[in-house]
Parts: structure tokens; sequence; C-alpha cells
């Protein structure tokens, strides 16, 4: 059994290696593949020189699901490993797949409480690895889903590795029963309406009367897969080069000009990068269809999860959803000093000596920040008389759902600037010897941050 713990003794010190990871979740469910992997994870913690901790999701589904989660919290603590068991407030909806669900609930949770430099660990192995080859073949995946299970992805700001890839269901079962391990078993794991449950207990075994060598030759498969969705990554990637920002979206020639096979995978590859979900084929066929083929003067919108998809000047932005409702009714007053934070973005304002507004037109004064309601007119350093707002922000170039979101900076009733992008003519001043205020608008809706390209995709 010692062969298994120096399997995933290497296994962890390369994914450490990978995510430069500096703490480790285990998602442990309390079944036998994560019932062993947190008992090996405890022997190996201080070999690995890395902060342990467990995490248990509840997701209510059955009556045992509370006596389950004592026993994780006990097994966890008896190996002096922090566990926080999270219980799930919400049920699926009707119609909705439980597997589905259950899976968005759990990897959404710990999207949320990981940061950049963790990696959450799964128990994932070599069968469930056939069975995922096999489900994907069946849904008519590409190159990039017959890979199969990824032995480390992103996840949010983090990472997600399976360090029990390599290993076959009954090695891992050898291993809990030699150790006198006690785990539970999932009852939706034998109820066959589910897909994957008709794969591991109908398919896989006919398959194996079949060829012998099913596993290796699906290994093989994934593995090939795998090199065809790299060259095809690399040839998206070139692409990509092109733009300066892709983590807020990308330009619709770019798309337009690559060959058409190549269209999906360019999409695909730069919402990834953006830290979106990439969906299946058939969503990427619909976005590339509204975005390049939507008439000049629409506004498509297009929506994957938590994340919009809009055009708007021969370019398509990426974006976190976000509710505009009763925005224009805000007021804030702010001093003018550190970060002015929204829910939406971050209002600044730096002292330098040239072009700006004088410290003295704010002085004992403060400042009202407002929203556009509609109607108002404005009078920039650069023009001869005022204009509308509206205008403004068309001549400017703002796509339309930002124009809600810009700060509209106030003294009293007077309007002194428009976010970063202008200062009021009466409020301007030239002089070098002055200190002067500028602003600047940082919008968050846009996942600036994105993914690494340096590290793993």
């Amino acid at each position: 059994m010692t062969n298994l713990i120096q399997t995933v003794k290497e296994s962890l010190a390369d994914l450490k290696s990978r995510s430069g990871a500096e703490d480790i979740i285990v998602l442990f469910s309390g079944g036998r593949d994560s019932t062993v992997l947190l008992e090996i994870v405890s022997h190996l913690k201080a070999d690995l020189g890395i902060a342990v901790r467990a995490v248990h999701i509840d997701h209510g589904l059955t009556k045992e699901s509370q006596n389950n989660s004592r026993q994780c919290e006990l097994f966890a603590r008896l190996r002096k490993i922090p566990i926080v068991v999270h219980r799930l407030a919400e049920s699926p909806s009707p119609g909705d797949s439980v597997e589905e669900w259950a899976r968005r609930q759990r990897y959404g949770y710990i999207s949320q409480i990981i940061g950049s430099r963790t990696l959450a660990l799964t128990a994932h192995h070599l069968n469930d690895q056939v069975e995922t080859i096999i489900q994907r073949f069946v849904a008519g995946s590409g190159p990039h889903g017959l890979r199969g299970i990824m032995p480390i992805k992103r996840l949010g700001p983090g990472y997600l590795g399976r360090p029990l890839l390599t290993v076959q269901r009954k090695e891992i079962t050898a291993f809990a029963k030699s150790r006198n391990l006690v785990w539970f078993d999932d009852p939706m794991n034998e109820i066959l309406r589910y897909e994957r449950n008709r794969i591991r207990k109908k398919v896989v075994p006919q398959l194996e009367s079949v060829s012998k060598g099913l596993t290796a030759r699906l290994v093989k498969l994934s593995q090939i897969q795998a090199e065809v969705a790299e060259i095809l990554d690399s040839i998206a990637d070139s692409k990509l080069l092109a733009e300066k920002d892709f983590r807020s979206g990308l330009s619709v020639e770019l798309l337009k000009q690559s060959d058409l096979l190549i269209r999906p995978f360019v999409l695909k590859r730069a919402l990834l990068k953006a830290g979106v979900p990439v969906p299946r084929e058939k969503k990427i066929k619909v976005i590339l269809e509204q975005m390049l083929e939507a008439r000049i003067d629409s506004r498509p919108l297009v929506k994957i999860g938590n994340y919009d998809l809009r055009r708007y000047d021969g370019r398509i932005y990426i974006m976190k959803s976000f509710e505009k409702k009763n925005i224009e009714k805000k007021v804030y007053e702010w001093d003018g000093l550190g970060q002015l934070k929204l829910p939406w973005g971050g209002l600044s304002a730096t002292r330098s000596r040239g072009p700006g507004i004088s410290e003295e037109f704010i002085r004992g004064k403060g400042l009202i920040i407002k929203f556009r309601q509609g109607g108002e007119r404005f009078q920039p350093s650069d023009r001869n008389k005022s204009t509308e707002l509206k205008k403004l922000f068309q001549e400017w170039r703002i796509p339309p759902w930002e124009r809600p979101l810009i700060p509209l900076i106030h003294i009293g009733d007077e309007l002194v600037a428009v976010g970063s992008k202008a200062i009021g003519k009466s409020f301007q001043t030239e002089g070098r010897e002055l200190e002067t205020i500028n602003f600047t608008w940082d919008l968050f809706i846009y996942n600036t941050e994105g993914t690494d390209w340096d590290r793993v995709a």
C-alpha cells in the first residue's frame, strides 16, 4: 500500500509546483475515494510543507446527510485537519439534473472560498476517467471533451487538482480495507436513471467484454485528444496575442478573419482566459452566430451562467452579470480621499501638479456622486459649449451598459467631472505650479484578472 502513498506524494508535488499552491483544500465527501485521499494527505502534509484543510458539502439530498457530515468532521479532526461543513440551503429545481446541480453547487462554493494560491483536491481516479470519456463520447464532445478529466485546471482564482487520476478503483479499495477505514456509500450511485451510473454499471462491463484493454485504450485516446487540444489551443493563443485586452473581450474582426473551423476554439480559449465557464459546442455556435451575424446596429446579448457577452463597436465584451436596478437614484458623499468603492467600480482621486481641478475648488466642500438620469448637459474642458451627456458618451464610444455606471462628480449642484473621461471647462486649471486633482474610474464588471497565461489553463 506504500506504492499508493508514493504515487499520491509524487502527484501532489507536481500539482503543487504547477499551481504555485500555498495551501490545499481536500473536497471530502466521506465516500471511499475521498476518505482514502484525505487519509493519505494527512500522512503527507508534513512532507508537503503546506497547510491542509478539508471541506465537506452537505447537499441535503438524503436523510443521512447530517449524520454523514458529523462522521466527516470526526474523521478529519482525528487526523488534525481543520474541516468546514457547508450545508446547502437550497434544493434542485424541478427538471434539474440532480448530478449537475450538486456539481454546480459544490464547485461554486469552493471557487468562492479559495485564493489564487489554493489547490483544491478531488478524489477522481482512473475509472472515473474512463466513465467520463465514454460519457463525453456519447454526448458528441470534441477533442477538449474527449481528453477527459484534467489532472489540474483553474477553479475560480485558484486551481483544482486530481492526484488519484492514474490510480484504479481496486487499488483505492484495497488501501481503504488495509487501513480499516470507514466510509459511506452514496445511495444515489446505485440509481440507474442517472447516466453516469448506467455507464458504470452497464456500459463499461459490456465494453470490457469486447476489449480487455478498454481502460488502457481509452486512456490512450484521451492522451491523443489532449495533444490535439493542445495544438488547437496553441493556434487560438497565437490569434489572441493580437488582443491587447483579451480579458474583457475580443474583436469581432479577429474572429471573422479566423478560419471557420478555428473560430469556435478561439472563442472558447478567450472565454477560458477570461475566467468564464466554457459552454458546450451548441452554445458556442449560438454565440458566434449572434456576435458575428447580427446587424451592425444591434446589441446582441448572450448569457453564460453569471457572465454576459455583449457586442458594441466591433468588439465582444465579456463581463460579470450585473443588476443595474435603481442606480440612477443613488447618491454618495465623498471627501476625495482614498477610493470610493461601489459594487460595480471604484473612483479614486490623484493629486499632482499640472492640468486638473484646483484643490481650492474642493477644499471644505466635499464631492457628491450621482449617476445619469437622462437630459444632463456637460461642457468638457476642450469644448466651447455644453453638450448633451448622451452625445458625449456616443462620441467617447462608451458601451451603453457602462454609461449608467459612470460616476457624475458634483460640487453642490454643478457637474464637475464625468468619471475619468473629462473635467468641466469652468473647473479645469492649467497652471503647473498648483496642486490639482484628477479622477480615475475603474469598472469591476470585467474579469480583468482572468487566468494567468503562464500557468495551467
